[in-house]
């Protein structure tokens, strides 16, 4: 006997009263192994809904667009893919609101089915309320990427007491997905969570299955938004840091893999000092916060952006949000709704210089050393080297090394790949 579990109801979604609706399946598989089918549902009693389905592959690649008229109140279901051997998402547009329900199903013995409903609200934040991994239970989690552009996602397993057992950053690219089975992330886990942040919205779903066992269960797992959180993700963590030269310095703010919030390296425009002069760590303070998207600046040649170390709130790094426009990120905009709520380093200005309070003298909050000011500019000496060293509240570190825990491999702030933005 097959033991579907149908975890999340149908959706219905949009109202009578808008003109396009958007639907999103985060998955489908269709080989010799496996198929998936549409069942659609016109939500609109007195108009036709017509309806265009577009495939795509785990590349972005359309692989297929699929065209549906529905009268008022009728229904369709269908297979999607078929004689292909493709996985991937899918998209269903529609001049009218509608119901519906994706399948995906085994072939041969068993012939076992999961359900998927529809998805009409993106999120950058979502959560997967129940996983499991270990000798009897699989779990595999599946994120499609309808953006027009690279997005990185950060995923984070978590278990039932709240504990983070490991996160990871994956690449997807335009239009793709990714599928991530969990033994990737743990070995032995009987119940817990998945938590899902990324630097656009996205939508996922999630796989669990007893099958290796010689059970009869295989069930399909809505992502859920939590609705306590606001967008963006308020489990992301602000700056992010990668070191894949491994030479100390956060990668985000040296030349060759400088990123300060655009789509694209943010490398054209490196501003030195011709004549050779030192300014200190600070000068590029004379011009305020280097805001989203500035280039590289370095007019005291020691090959770190001047706006990493003149202690303002200037942006380096995957993630940047901006929601007023102002062209600062809101984690660090007093004049923002989500002004620290992020995890990660944080940012306060009392006295109005637009310096981090936590890197002055007077307000100085630096974990395991003192306000280090040797150049005399006015701001911690650790603050302004391009190393881990933490400043703030929110200071995490589990394994007492030292060392901010989310700055480090494998914890949430520990960026993505570079390889997108050049």
């Amino acid at each position: 006997m097959v033991c579907l579990a149908v975890l999340a109801a149908l959706f219905t979604a949009g109202s009578a009263l808008a003109v396009d609706y958007t639907y999103y399946l985060p998955y489908f598989r269709a080989d010799a192994d496996f198929w998936s089918a549409l069942g659609l549902r016109n939500a609109n009693d007195a108009k036709s809904a017509n309806i265009s389905v577009s495939v795509y592959d785990a590349n972005g690649v359309l692989l297929t667009a699929i065209n549906k008229g529905l009268p008022p109140r009728a229904q369709e279901a269908f297979l999607v893919a078929e004689g292909m051997s493709e996985e991937g998402w899918m998209r269903v547009d529609s001049n009218q609101p509608l119901t519906g329900v994706s399948f995906l199903g085994t072939k041969g013995f068993g012939n076992y089915m999961a359900d998927m409903p529809f998805v009409s609200e993106l999120s950058e934040v979502l959560q997967i309320p129940h996983v499991a991994q270990n000798n009897e239970w699989d779990s595999t989690v599946m994120i499609c990427n309808p953006n027009s552009s690279d997005i990185v996602v950060t995923m984070t397993i978590v278990d039932k007491g709240g504990n983070v057992l490991s996160s990871q950053n994956y690449a997807i690219s335009p239009r793709g997905s990714g599928i991530y089975n969990l033994t990737s992330f743990v070995q032995d886990i009987a119940s817990g969570s998945v938590e899902i942040s990324a630097t656009q919205k996205v939508a996922a779903f999630a796989l669990y299955n007893n099958l290796k066992w010689g059970g009869n269960c295989y069930s399909g797992i809505s992502a859920l938004i939590p609705r306590d959180a606001e967008s963006p993700s308020v489990t992301a963590v602000y700056p992010m840091w990668l070191d894949n030269n491994t030479n100390g310095i956060n990668d985000y703010v040296e030349f060759e893999t400088h990123f300060s919030g655009s789509g694209n390296n943010s490398r054209s425009q490196r501003i030195v000092d011709e004549s050779g002069s030192h300014h200190g760590g600070g000068y590029a303070l004379d011009t305020g916060a280097g805001f989203y998207s500035h280039g590289f600046t370095d007019l005291n040649g020691d090959n770190i952006c001047d706006y990493a170390q003149n202690g303002t709130g200037t942006w380096h790094g995957p993630g940047f949000v901006d929601t007023d426009n102002d062209e600062i990120c809101d984690y660090w905009d007093a004049d923002a709704p989500l002004y620290s709520r992020n995890e990660g380093m944080w940012f306060d200005d009392q006295d109005g210089n637009m310096i981090n309070d936590f890197f002055e003298a007077q307000w100085h909050q630096g974990n395991g050393h003192g306000f280090t000011d040797l150049d005399g500019d006015g701001i911690c000496d650790y603050a302004q080297d391009g190393s881990k060293t933490w400043h703030g509240p929110g200071f995490t570190d589990y394994d007492k090394n030292g060392i901010a825990d989310h700055w480090q491999t494998g914890g949430r702030g520990h960026g993505g790949s570079h390889h997108l933005f050049d």
